[in-house]
């Protein structure tokens, strides 16, 4: 027999929300939910039987049974206190999760320190809370397919024990307010988000046991009201100190969504999924045009992920089918446009290295509820890896994604110019990330871990992109804008600026990605003389033909404090800088222009993904009101694929132009000479011109013969 799909498993306003109403209901009215007999949601009886009748899946069934046994026979004890953020229980010397000697100790595992204090203590409360919202939920689905009633018991005993818990603790955040004033804060958790999520556990388990006899109908009204419903009443009254568009929005409607189906409230499922602030609104408002989650990183966009999929799941229960929304269906898209070639994931913002692969479920589950074959292909490990893709750019997000070639073999480059990204959003505009030689080389470091101060003294500092930093201070948050973006058989090219980042100052940047290299023009114009530093971030060991020294370079601002073993040289008018990886072709990147504006090269290390992981860095510095940047980065391998790179001034009107305006680039290839010109101005009423090519934005030249534009 077929396996059912896995229903809800932790797998202007009002102009919006009556559009949305018209198109989601055929008559314009919304349906009424239906709410059928219990258990309704993870699973309904017919599916349950149907497993138990399954004999592929009796396996999975004893093991289930049997791990619902051993959480019986540990009756692990509830807390009677408040917990704390999750993130406060990790060792802020090295981020490692802590572990717990004793109720009241807590060790490191990493460097063996050890912690009692309450904070600590409390966010030990929390990963406590976590699991016995799970056992809820594990048990009820043990005693679904099992009818044990011991299971059921341990459930209504929970739940009833955290009835009582809940209504006596005080509201508190992870900021040290409380009462009142802890506006987001929650009870049993530290923050709205938490209970949500926790709830939403308990109601699965409560749903599946509920029928049980060991339940009367007392046990289910105090389950129901001091428990269920009124986690959901703090969590509407409370949520709207919160942004509507926000991640935590969305776990808030899938709370109100399981919890208003599992007990039957109409009012509480209608909000969840068409309120001002429910599913409906934040397909609309908090979806781009591209499919992407507009906090603009990967892991916010699959955690709302999650909690949309619970709320659709719900409402499907409840009769409604919202698969034919293409907006909706857009979020299980989006991800795949930005993708490496190896499927791995770029980390732009408050995000984690991650792969397509990580996220399987969530296809499989787009390709039941969207009836998607694509969707299906990926939730089975097909992601079609050897297909060539091609560039395209994310216009509302603001991300540019170049690519040439196929197959692993393939290059890839993106460049962020768009949304900042609101609290978990970087001050990084017109940052790179790069991959090539079937890896990636330039990367961005994400969150690392909110649990150390890295995260905010690096991660979210200019320095720690690949971009532009002015006199060592943080990008203000802003968005640029795309001026060029082109494809053809030869290469992939954009220009993208940022006038705002720095007031004052304009910062363009321009990429022409071929298959065996990738062209970056990054010019500055300001109004004072300043200085401009210039980052790459590149796995690798650093070798250069470049004589370097002891840094005397003074190295201050926002994240340089944290980078180390730094060699330093004078900048020269071209060079090369080759980063190695043991065992794996290595990238050359080569420069141009560095001996001006008392030009300077810095080498060293700085963090990756974690804050142990070592990831060197090339930084360019120059004192200047204007300047701009060149270079070439060579995917060639052992075999240089370029081998010489000149600037060349621009004209117009026989005037030559400062290079930050335009300038052209010779690239002396193994396969010929490539001459670019690039106009970074933002008026184009005339043009620029280089050798007697003329161009307004971008314009590639391959010996002498122009490409089409």
């Amino acid at each position: 027999m077929k396996r059912p799909a896995p229903i809800g498993m932790l797998g202007n306003i009002a102009a919006t929300y009556i559009m949305l109403l018209t198109v989601e209901a055929s008559s314009g009215d919304v349906t009424a939910p239906v709410f059928a007999p219990r258990p309704r949601f993870l699973y309904t009886q017919q599916e349950l039987a149907a497993w138990r009748a399954d004999p592929g899946r009796s396996n999975e069934l004893a093991r289930i049974v049997a791990r619902a046994g051993a959480a019986l026979s540990e009756k692990r004890p509830i807390p009677d206190k408040e917990g704390q953020w999750i993130f406060y229980y990790a060792c802020p010397l090295d981020g490692a999760r802590l572990v717990a000697d004793a109720p009241s100790l807590h060790r490191c595992p990493v460097c063996g320190k050890t912690y009692d204090d309450e904070r600590t203590v409390a966010a030990w409360r929390t990963l406590v809370f976590n699991e016995i919202d799970a056992e809820v939920r594990d048990l009820g689905i043990a005693y679904g397919l099992s009818d044990d009633a011991r299971f059921a018991q341990r459930v209504r005993d929970v739940l009833l024990r955290l009835a009582e818990l809940y209504q006596r603790l005080p509201r508190h955040d992870r900021w040290g307010r409380r009462g009142t004033l802890a506006v987001v804060g929650g009870r049993r958790y530290s923050q709205l988000l938490d209970e949500a999520f926790g709830v939403i556990q308990l109601a699965s388990g409560y749903d599946l046991t509920a029928p049980a006899e060991c339940f009367t109908e007392q046990d289910r009204r105090l389950i129901e009201e001091n428990l269920l419903k009124l986690i959901t009443r703090d969590i509407r009254t409370f949520q709207h100190f919160i942004d509507a568009r926000n991640n935590h929005q969305t776990w808030f409607n899938a709370a109100c969504a399981v919890v208003g189906l599992v007990t039957g409230d109409n009012d509480l499922i209608h909000e969840a999924v068409y309120g001002r602030r429910g599913l409906m609104f934040q397909v609309e408002s908090s979806v781009t045009d591209d499919g992407m989650w507009y906090e603009g990183a990967i892991a916010y966009h699959f955690y709302a992920l999650s909690a949309i999929q619970i709320t659709l799941d719900a409402a499907r229960r409840a009769g409604w089918n919202f698969s034919a929304n293409m907006r909706l269906r857009s979020l299980w898209e989006g991800p795949t446009k930005i993708a490496y070639p190896d499927g791995t994931l770029p980390v732009f913002h408050d995000s984690d290295r991650a792969s397509l692969r990580n996220y399987q479920p969530f296809f499989d589950w787009a390709g039941h509820y969207f009836g998607d074959a694509m969707f299906a292909a990926m939730g089975r490990g097909d992601f079609g890896s050897k297909e060539r893709q091609t560039s395209e750019v994310l216009r509302d997000i603001g991300l540019a994604v170049l690519r040439k070639g196929s197959s692993l073999d393939a290059v890839c480059a993106l460049m962020d110019y768009g949304k900042h990204g609101g609290a978990h959003g970087h001050p990084d505009k017109l940052g790179i990330v790069l991959y090539a030689l079937g890896r990636e080389l330039a990367l961005d470091p994400g969150r690392i871990s909110y649990s150390v101060p890295e995260y905010r003294t690096w991660c979210r500092t200019t320095a720690a992109h690949n971009t532009v930093v002015i006199n060592g201070t943080d990008q203000e948050e802003t968005e640029g804008k795309l001026l060029h973006f082109e494809e053809n058989a030869d290469f992939a090219s954009c220009l993208a600026s940022a006038e705002a980042a720095y007031p004052g100052w304009r910062l363009s940047r321009c990429l022409v990605l071929t298959e065996k290299w990738l062209l970056d023009v990054f010019a500055v114009e300001g109004r004072n003389k300043s200085t401009i530093d210039c980052f790459f971030h590149c796995r690798g060991a650093v070798t250069t033909d470049v004589a370097l020294g002891t840094c005397t370079t003074a190295l201050k601002g926002s994240g340089y404090e944290h980078l180390r073993n730094l060699r330093s040289a004078s900048g020269t008018p071209e060079a090369t800088f080759i980063f190695s990886d043991e065992g794996r072709q290595p990238l050359r990147v080569r420069l141009a222009g560095d001996d001006a504006d008392d030009g300077v090269f810095i080498v060293g290390e700085a963090m990756g993904y974690t804050i142990n992981d070592r990831v060197p860095f090339l930084l360019r510095r120059r004192n200047a009101r204007g300047t701009v940047f060149v270079t070439a980065y060579d995917f060639g391998g052992s075999q240089a694929a370029v081998e010489s790179l000149e600037v060349i001034p621009a004209e117009e009107s026989g005037i030559k132009l400062a290079p930050w305006l335009a300038l052209g680039v010779r690239i002396i290839t193994t396969d010929g000479t490539v001459t670019v010109g690039v106009d970074m101005r933002s008026v184009r009423s005339r043009n620029a011109g280089v050798d007697g090519m003329s161009f307004e934005r971008v314009k590639v030249a391959r010996d002498g013969k122009q490409t089409p534009h």
